[in-house]
């Protein structure tokens, strides 16, 4: 695996098991910096392409939950 490759994924975890909701958020969005500054890198494969989709939708869902603004994911 990549370092930055590794840096994004590291960061994406951490947003995923943190459990204090202002540090979330902080871990969230020091995550979708990594994720964009390695999608600016070198184009990824089609695996890789999807992980990285996956991963910020997952984001996304999880910011919103954490801020109270998502009802239900599947909405």
């Amino acid at each position: 695996m990549l370092e930055k490759e590794q840096s994004w994924i590291e960061k994406y975890r951490a947003a995923l098991i943190e459990t204090d909701p202002q540090r979330q958020l902080d871990r969230i969005e020091e995550a979708v910096r990594a994720m964009q500054g390695h999608a600016q890198g070198p184009p990824a494969g089609r695996f890789e392409k999807e992980a990285l989709e996956d991963a910020r939708l997952i984001l996304r869902l999880l910011r919103e939950e954490s801020l109270g603004r998502a009802s239900s994911p599947w909405l």
